[in-house]
């Protein structure tokens, strides 16, 4: 039985920034967690960065007590995203995120674990596609 080859894959990631602010945790209150993606498509390069900020609040604070942006370079097999991908990339960058969020909150101690949870992502593929330019 032959497998089919993926048609992208992620080839790097970096954090490109990290604010933690505890003065805005509240710990007895339920987290919020607001997703930003975005995108650019080198069609020449076959390369696609996808761009994501988490900013995860306590309650209905304005404020985040931690924001991350996160950056992954993928490899695009072809001159065409294709339409899985806006799905499954946001899908393979979300747990670097988690663990950084996790790792960054316990060592400013905020006294109890920050754990952020599994999630199905696929609802931001839209919004990561309107937000993609291609060159």
């Amino acid at each position: 039985m032959h497998g089919t080859q993926a048609s992208f894959s992620l080839v790097n990631y970096r954090f490109d920034k990290i604010v933690v602010q505890s003065a805005f945790f509240q710990p007895q209150v339920p987290t919020r967690i607001d997703f930003a993606p975005s995108g650019k498509f080198d069609r020449a390069a076959n390369t696609f960065i996808l761009g994501l900020t988490v900013k995860v609040s306590s309650g209905n604070a304005t404020e985040p007590f931690c924001l991350v942006d996160c950056s992954g370079a993928f490899k695009i097999d072809g001159d065409v995203v294709p339409e899985f991908f806006y799905t499954n990339s946001i899908a393979i960058l979300y747990p670097y995120i988690r663990a950084m969020v996790s790792l960054v909150c316990l060592q400013a101690n905020f006294g109890s674990a920050i754990v952020l949870p599994t999630m199905n992502l696929s609802g931001l593929a839209g919004l990561l596609k309107e937000r993609t330019v291609i060159e």
